[in-house]
């Protein structure tokens, strides 16, 4: 896996709250996180999950760009703040952008755990069994959820004007860009997955990241999924997590209209923490 950056799937949008996508847990559509057709029990996740926390981020946008999407500014151009439909804006001209109580927990599942979730467990085992053994099955290894977020853009019904949209509550006055995100439940927004078969004989078979192409190209990656799930259900493009400005692939369900493609690229221009 040398030299191939981490996969990094978005959440379908902010119905993922905080508990509906576990750690452990499996499902057969990476578009559908929520759907889990196995959940780990309490004693089934051992020590060994790593967690890291940050309080606060924000970020100025140079509409210049450097063409790489980030992670969380590509969640935010894909399905905005929330509930926008008496908010009038284009997300293309977000020009600052935030969210606080960014924690991002993951682990690495053990033989005996991935065991549990294939072959032991009968809706999996008929999943498998229903394909020939040839359907994967992804198990979620990494989730990231945030407590807020918030965007800065010119308003498209009131020229001159700049929005200010927090998650829970519009306001029309022009604040600045240290306004923090107003209040709202967690969210998961991004996770990482595991991607496993199960053999007619009962073993498990690790397949790669998610993208079944841990050693393959972008556009490996995208055929693979487009052949698993539609040409148009998966985008997969190179991108940054914010977080720690780590090279990622990022794999999307994209609304109608969106270009994934360009839907989060630009250059960052102050970060806060």
């Amino acid at each position: 896996m040398t030299g191939s950056p981490k996969t990094v799937f978005l959440a379908p949008g902010w119905e993922c709250l905080a508990g509906s996508v576990l750690l452990g847990s499996v499902f057969t559509n990476p578009s559908q996180p929520q759907l889990a057709i196995f959940k780990p029990s309490p004693g089934d996740i051992d020590t060994t999950v790593k967690t890291s926390e940050k309080a606060t981020f924000a970020a100025s946008i140079d509409p210049a760009g450097d063409g790489r999407p980030g992670l969380f500014r590509t969640f935010l151009r894909l399905f905005g703040v929330g509930d926008e439909e008496e908010v009038h804006y284009d997300r293309k001209t977000v020009e600052w952008y935030s969210f606080r109580g960014l924690r991002t927990e993951s682990f690495v599942p053990s033989e005996a755990l991935k065991h549990k979730a294939l072959a032991q467990t009968d809706r999996v085992a008929q999943f498998c069994r229903a394909s020939d053994y040839k359907a994967s099955v992804y198990m979620v290894t990494g989730i990231k959820t945030i407590e807020g977020a918030g965007v800065k853009a010119p308003s498209r019904k009131r020229k001159g004007w700049h929005l200010s949209i927090n998650v829970d509550a519009p306001s029309w006055n022009g604040l600045s860009e240290q306004e923090a995100p107003g209040e709202s439940p967690s969210v998961v927004f991004a996770f990482e997955l595991l991607e496993l078969k199960l053999s007619g004989a009962g073993e498990t078979i690790d397949v790669g990241d998610g993208s079944s192409s841990a050693t393959g190209s972008t556009a490996d990656a995208q055929k693979t999924l487009g052949l698993e799930f539609g040409e148009a259900a998966l985008t997969v493009v190179e991108g940054f997590d914010e977080e720690d400005d780590v090279h990622v692939r990022i794999v999307a369900s994209s609304p109608a209209g969106v270009d994934l493609l360009t839907a989060g690229s630009a250059r960052i221009g102050s970060r806060h923490y």
